[in-house]
């Protein structure tokens, strides 16, 4: 039971994740008509700290 509530809850924090990215870059396409490709850049590089704080500090609070 509790591998099926780690599960659900990983998928929506999934898919906050990706509906945050996406409505971002629905609203810069909508009001400037741009790509910005520097929306996934920034997702990479979070991710990449968020990690790299998980690894130092070995605390999930702080890596948040």
């Amino acid at each position: 039971m509790a591998v099926a509530i780690t599960l659900v809850l990983g998928g929506l924090a999934n898919g906050a994740l990706y509906f945050l990215m996406a409505s971002g870059l629905t609203l810069i396409f909508g009001l400037l008509r741009v790509v910005n490709f520097a929306h996934g850049g920034f997702f990479v590089w979070g991710a990449y700290v968020g990690t790299f704080l998980l690894a130092t500090v070995h605390n999930l609070a702080v890596a948040w």
